[in-house]
């Protein structure tokens, strides 16, 4: 199962989840990030723990 089958399969249980991919390989991570919409962000590898931080804050909540 890719990262994406596994969004998709979460988001299908759990419509209001966020999501956040992490890829060394960015240009084939927006790709999938594209398909799930405004709530999914996107982490390129390597990155710091402010990054990671950062980008969790982000994520556009359910008032977004």
């Amino acid at each position: 199962m890719t990262g994406g089958q596994l969004a998709e399969t979460a988001k299908r249980q759990r419509p209001l989840l966020k999501l956040l991919f992490a890829s060394g390989h960015a240009e084939d991570a927006m790709v999938e990030v594209g398909e799930f919409g405004p709530r999914v962000q996107l982490l390129a590898k390597p990155y710091t723990r402010q990054d990671l931080a950062f980008k969790v804050r982000r994520i556009p909540g359910d008032a977004d």
